[in-house]
């Protein structure tokens, strides 16, 4: 089964009080499908029945215009709650064209009826998603892991490590991963900085951000670290083994030129022939 996430025309959101600093959501049409997952990943009321899907559709006006694949779910904090019901957000990745399950499903029809969130069969292509492998060890990038347990025990594993290093050095640490575009905060003598931690099994010589994570840092400047927990590595039991992991803390000021564009949407024109050659 997949989840199908109806979209309505593009709305402007203020960053300072939207969810990860949001500046809109809907659709888009000329905007990057990895755009279009960020802003619209979150917030949802989901069911029990969500932590079972690895495959999520958006639609617009009954139609697919992107599909994703499904690696987690991530609270969004009380003060996102909507009537004091829980919202949560999905965490997974935009599929490219030429993958198998986004071929299957982009442009096909959905219902144009009054329900945000609906089901629909997915037959053989969830099983096609157990063969996205993470990158080997000693990969550059960060790679992703579909299994959620996994992803959570890396994050948890980077947390853990970046929230000790501040702590271990007089600072005052909080969590507050589940309630913005950063994983924790850190306080010490009128001093403020945002951490942000990734765990990869890679090399750790790149890693995945979100928009939502750039445009936090860019508006902090000098304020957010991110740490990076590299090499880990799971035991045959499906342990989490961090001996040979190799921690990094840097200042996270992302430029232009250390982002690398991973997905671009292009509006085609359809009206428009080839010439005879």
């Amino acid at each position: 089964m997949a989840i199908n996430f109806k979209l309505f025309d593009k709305k402007v959101l203020d960053p300072m009080k939207s969810w990860a600093g949001r500046p809109w959501q809907g659709w888009a049409p000329k905007v990057a499908l990895e755009e279009v997952w960020e802003y619209n990943r979150g917030i949802w009321r989901f069911g029990d029945r969500i932590e079972d899907e690895r495959i999520a559709t958006f639609s617009w006006r009954g139609e697919v215009v992107l599909v994703a694949a499904i690696t987690g779910v991530e609270d969004v904090g009380p003060q996102f709650w909507k009537n004091g019901q829980r919202r949560r957000a999905l965490q997974g990745y935009v599929l490219p064209e030429g993958h198998r399950v986004h071929d299957a499903l982009m442009g096909t029809e959905r219902p144009r009826n009054r329900a945000a969130l609906t089901y629909h069969p997915t037959p053989d292509l969830d099983e096609v998603l157990a063969t996205d492998e993470p990158l080997s060890p000693d990969s550059e990038g960060q790679g992703r892991v579909l299994d959620p347990q996994r992803r959570k025990a890396l994050e948890d594993a980077a947390q853990s490590r970046l929230e000790t290093y501040y702590r271990d050095r007089g600072w005052e640490v909080e969590d507050v991963r589940f309630d913005g575009p950063y994983d924790a905060i850190a306080r010490k003598n009128g001093q403020t900085r945002y951490l942000e931690a990734k765990g990869t099994q890679s090399n750790g010589a790149s890693v995945t951000v979100t928009s939502g994570e750039v445009h936090h840092a860019r508006r902090h400047p000098g304020e957010c670290v991110i740490g990076i927990l590299s090499g880990l590595r799971f035991t045959e039991d499906g342990e989490l083994e961090d001996k040979d992991a190799r921690f990094t803390v840097s200042p996270w000021d992302p430029a232009d030129e250390d982002l690398q564009a991973t997905q671009y949407r292009w509006a085609t024109t359809r009206e428009t022939v080839l010439a005879a050659e």
